[in-house]
């Protein structure tokens, strides 16, 4: 990096020229929309807010340094084209945010309006709301004879007469589609579960702390259309100046650098989330061989099958712990068992285990599945996430390695 350049001015012209040159790039909006929207990658929610403050100042600045030296339309910051994903997001922003930047495109444009808006596509306006946020830059260079000529629109010579003519034009041509996310800042959360087709373009700031991690963030883009990742890296930090100096040989082998994962097998909390789900798939597989339909779970049969099964987890904790530390993980095997058959006791009826359409309903109103309690008096289990709040009778099932643990609410006090 030269002398005097920080890594926040490389970042703000970076960010800057992907921007402002991807839209002027010569394709039709169909094609465009595969890069248009730039994911940047943070790994600090401190890094993130400061970026936001770059978008609404020094981004706008350097755009517009752009707009003139490239000769085209400089476009005013519009808020309805960022979407964060971050911790600080509620989950419906966040479930809304994901929503919006998988289904919400660059309107697509026919033949005739291809050719007629190829000024304005040549300086960057791909959709209404972009030509909104360009006006005072698109009247200054459009409100003349030559450009309505080449338009097709009458030139009466008014300002005003002109401006609500070639206004006009432009809401007859442009789609009245939402603007599609041209920026979306994030954090580490977007690493798992993010899978949108439509992102291609990002910028990682600053090397994320683990392998496994860089892997997961750079795979969000190129899911389906070949992706393009910016690795912005700074010169006063160590692991992101190693990873600059061997950047070759790393991504040419970046599996082999993986970190290995800590495990403590047989601990107790783990046991306690795992095991009854655990206990819930044998007995799917192995004691109902896979039949679906009411069983008696209370027979002597069910119990024994049960207790065996939880004699093998231990047996198995004895091969791999000391004994002092198997003295440990007994009782709560036992503690486990105990809490299993006394929910057992509790869930009268004829009961089968729970499949998918026992929780989850069709809405025609949202064209979503929607959780739904309806089916609850004829299952033995339950989601994870239910047996938390409203059925804590009903045996707790993982339904993903990925469950996460329920959010709390804390207060502070002064």
């Amino acid at each position: 990096m030269a002398a005097g350049t920080t890594t926040s001015t490389a970042l703000i012209r970076l960010t800057s020229v992907l921007l402002e040159r991807i839209p002027a790039l010569p394709v039709d909006n169909s094609s465009l929309d595969n890069y248009y929207t730039l994911v940047v990658y943070f790994n600090a929610l401190k890094e993130l807010g400061k970026f936001r403050t770059f978008l609404t100042d020094d981004i706008v600045a350097y755009r517009k340094f752009l707009a003139n030296h490239f000769n085209t339309f400089v476009k005013r910051f519009n808020h309805d084209e960022l979407c964060e994903l971050s911790s600080v997001m509620t989950a419906e922003e966040i479930t809304t945010g994901l929503d919006r930047l998988e289904k919400t495109t660059l309107p697509s444009l026919n033949e005739q309006n291809q050719t007629a808006l190829a000024p304005l596509l040549a300086g960057g306006i791909r959709s209404l709301k972009e030509a909104e946020s360009a006006l005072h830059s698109l009247f200054s260079v459009m409100l003349n004879e030559e450009s309505f000529i080449k338009l097709g629109l009458p030139y009466r010579g008014e300002a005003s007469a002109d401006k609500k003519t070639f206004m006009d034009f432009l809401r007859d041509v442009f789609p009245k589609e939402n603007q599609p996310v041209h920026v979306a800042p994030a954090t580490n959360m977007i690493s798992v579960g993010v899978d949108v087709p439509r992102l291609n373009t990002m910028i990682i700031n600053g090397q994320p702390k683990t392998s496994a991690e860089y892997i997961q963030a750079s795979s969000r883009v190129g899911r389906e259309k070949p992706g393009v990742v910016f690795s912005f890296l700074s010169p006063t930090k160590n692991r992101d100046r190693s990873h600059y100096e061997r950047f070759k040989s790393f991504h040419q082998a970046y599996y082999y650098h993986v970190e290995s994962t800590s495990v403590t097998p047989f601990s107790g909390p783990a046991l306690e989330k795992v095991l009854p789900t655990v206990l819930i798939a044998l007995t799917r597989g192995i004691f109902l061989q896979g039949r679906p339909g009411v069983f008696d779970a209370r027979s002597p049969s069910y119990r024994t099958f049960i207790s065996d099964l939880l004699d093998q987890v231990t047996a198995r904790a004895k091969k791999i712990h000391p004994e002092s530390a198997t003295k440990e993980i007994y009782p709560v095997i036992r503690k486990i068992e105990e809490d299993y058959f006394d929910k057992i006791e509790l869930l009268e009826g004829g009961r089968t285990l729970a499949d998918n359409h026992h929780y989850l309903k069709y809405d025609p109103l949202t064209g979503r599945m929607q959780p739904t309690f309806e089916f609850h008096r004829k299952v033995f289990n339950a989601p994870a996430q239910f047996t938390q709040s409203s059925l804590e009778e009903h045996l707790s099932t993982l339904q993903t390695l990925r469950n996460v643990e329920s959010s709390s609410l804390i207060i502070i006090k002064n």
